[in-house]
């Protein structure tokens, strides 16, 4: 995309005057600006003038633009206000933030420790689930998207940008072509890559996964000297799990990633904050979540044992099972003496 021209100083909404240019991703460009209002710095979001013209483009701009303006969250980029400028571009204007995004960090310092990783896989987990439960769908979430905030006490928190190319699963107007690939492939989930209207939240709990990866290990879990080989690996293969390749993570976190990478939607953790729940159910890594056999579920820690451990089962889970086993026998001969008349 080539910058645009004749923006320094420009006026945007009556109020917003861009001082510097930041970047540009999906359909928009981001600017630094100076609110006339208030006299504070923002961040704005104004169309691409090659697609402004395009309505579904402006359906889906003006559509992240008011989920945004809903959202209140610590890990969500705010927004504070939107319109239209005197040309007739939408934009939309979002509170400055101070840092630098994932992408940056990892490519200058490569993987992080494990408790930064777990704090902001965390706090974007927090975001994620957020999102979910009010029907948004991110689709497009890699480290370019996230931001490393950095606080005025100097603490660091994660904060998801960009909602560009979300879903709203129930908007009556189908803003997504089902022939549309979005974000990058490297961190797209199976079934992005198959149909992309097919595509739920499911989808954003494998990328979260594949980011906690990266985080980890410094590299995504796939590569590919091709977008055919890669395409292929991101379908069919199996990650290398995370306990082989650091030793200060956690066996049970491990497991969860590896659940999160699971190929089948339905496999994976029911919400992004069971990836950081020790005694959430999840499947079973040493099953092949690869293959169409049949999955495993492993619960680790979710009994209590005597004394407030894990991993223990209840003498009421005996019991039950038992009773259980007892009801099918007698269930069975009253079949075979049924049969016999």
């Amino acid at each position: 995309m080539t910058e645009p021209v004749n923006w320094k100083g420009r006026l945007v909404g009556g109020r917003y005057r861009l001082d510097a240019l930041l970047g540009s991703g999906g359909m928009g460009t981001v600017f630094a600006a100076h609110d006339g209002k208030t006299g504070g710095k923002v961040a704005l979001k104004l169309m691409l003038r090659e697609f402004a013209k395009d309505k579904e483009l402006l359906l889906r701009f003006a559509a992240e633009a008011q989920l945004l303006r809903e959202f209140d969250h610590p890990n969500i980029v705010r927004v504070l206000d939107a319109g239209t400028s005197a040309e007739g571009e939408p934009f939309i204007v979002l509170e400055y933030l101070t840092g630098e995004p994932l992408n940056v960090r990892l490519e200058r310092s490569g993987a992080l420790t494990f408790e930064q990783a777990y704090r902001f896989g965390g706090e974007l987990a927090s975001a994620l689930d957020y999102a979910h439960e009010r029907g948004v769908v991110h689709r497009d979430l890699k480290p370019g998207n996230v931001f490393l905030r950095k606080h005025s006490d100097g603490r660091e928190s994660a904060c998801l940008i960009d909602f560009g190319i979300a879903k709203l699963q129930d908007a009556a107007a189908k803003l997504t072509q089902s022939g549309e690939v979005f974000g990058s492939l490297l961190y797209m989930s199976p079934e992005q890559l198959v149909d992309t209207s097919s595509v739920g939240s499911a989808s954003d709990r494998y990328s979260l996964g594949v980011l906690i990866y990266e985080m980890l290990i410094g590299d995504p879990p796939f590569f590919g000297t091709s977008v055919m080989e890669l395409h292929q690996k991101l379908v069919s293969s199996k990650p290398t799990h995370l306990s082989s390749l650091r030793a200060d993570v956690p066996a049970w976190f491990a497991d969860r990633v590896a659940a999160a990478l699971s190929k089948r939607p339905a496999a994976r953790p029911h919400f992004a904050r069971d990836l950081f729940d020790r005694n959430s159910l999840v499947p079973d890594p040493s099953r092949d979540v690869s293959s169409g056999s049949a999955r495993g579920l492993a619960l680790e820690g979710a009994f209590p044992a005597p004394g407030g451990g894990a991993g223990t089962i209840p003498r009421w889970v005996w019991v039950a099972v038992g009773v259980l086993g007892f009801l099918a026998v007698v269930a069975g001969l009253w079949a075979l003496a049924q049969s016999g008349r």
